[in-house]
């Protein structure tokens, strides 16, 4: 049965506050947070979707194609959605997220980290000659020599 993300968020039901304590107590706060978030990011893109197994495979696709996520990203969100959705009591199965997430991984690691090239040693020469240029103008202007 898949129902409406909001209508699962209305659940009603309540943990006695001692069980929620050791619960919530058994992940960090960091880990808190960044599942508040994904979480948080998910239902705003789910808003008039039903929650399915579908629908998250689908926002994994989203994150990877049009957000340009990366694979460990992905994931974190993902976990954080499962985790609330088993909280609620509710089982997917999964079989077509985990396919999505598999995928998603795969293609991820042919367009690398994301991560900006490093200097070359030819930039890098010109960085400090930009340096030292900055400097003695610097030291002209103040007076005031710097040891570097």
């Amino acid at each position: 049965m898949n129902l409406p993300l909001t209508a699962l968020l209305r659940d009603d039901r309540k943990l006695p506050a001692n069980l929620f304590h050791v619960i919530h107590a058994a992940t960090s706060a960091n880990t808190h947070r960044a599942y508040a978030h994904a979480f948080r990011q998910f239902a705003r893109w789910c808003e008039n979707r039903d929650l399915s197994d579908r629908t998250l495979a689908e926002y994994v696709s989203y994150l990877h194609h049009d957000r340009n996520l990366a694979p460990s990203s992905i994931s974190v969100a993902v976990a954080a959605i499962k985790r609330m959705v088993k909280a609620m009591g509710r089982d997917l199965g999964w079989s077509l997220t985990t396919e999505a997430v598999a995928g998603m991984r795969r293609l991820g690691k042919e367009r690398g980290r994301g991560q900006s090239q490093g200097l070359t040693y030819e930039d890098f020469v010109l960085c400090m000659n930009a340096a030292e240029f900055t400097r003695t103008k610097l030291q002209r202007i103040t007076g005031f020599t710097l040891d570097i």
